[in-house]
């Protein structure tokens, strides 16, 4: 997910994003700010602050690493 998000492949990263999930490995906070940032880093700010929004209802922390 990470070279993924490194090389502007977001829609393949959010893909395998969400499919870690469906596979039953739930995003944890390390796997939040890689996604996080490869959508600031793409300056795609809303999905950033969708996934920001979804990271602390599930009960992670938005912290430096994040933003």
């Amino acid at each position: 997910m990470k070279g993924l998000c490194q090389q502007g492949l977001m829609d393949e990263a959010y893909k395998v994003f969400r499919d870690m999930e469906k596979g039953g490995c739930l995003p944890n906070n390390f796997s939040y700010n890689i996604i996080i940032q490869g959508f600031l880093k793409h300056e795609d700010l809303p999905k950033a602050s969708e996934l920001i929004n979804e990271m602390v209802d599930k009960g992670f922390s938005a912290d430096a690493t994040t933003t």
